[in-house]
């Protein structure tokens, strides 16, 4: 995440600490999915729904594979 000289530090981390944000996208998955809904998809689907990158997210993925968590 890029910070400029600008922004007050509230401005750039409100979206990642907002659990707005982060609360429908799980929701809708589960509602959807069920008890099948895996942890692990649930949290990149929010990490998706929050803008982090495709690399943050890749990384998140593999090491939640390499824990073994579903």
């Amino acid at each position: 995440m890029k910070v400029y000289g600008h922004q007050h530090s509230s401005e750039v981390f409100s979206r990642e600490t907002s659990p707005s944000c982060f609360e429908p996208k799980a929701e809708k998955l589960i509602a959807f999915h069920g008890k099948d809904a895996s942890y692990a998809y649930n949290v990149l689907a929010d990490l998706k729904a929050a803008g982090a990158s495709y690399t943050r997210r890749n990384i998140i993925a593999d090491m939640f594979r390499r824990l073994g968590v579903e």
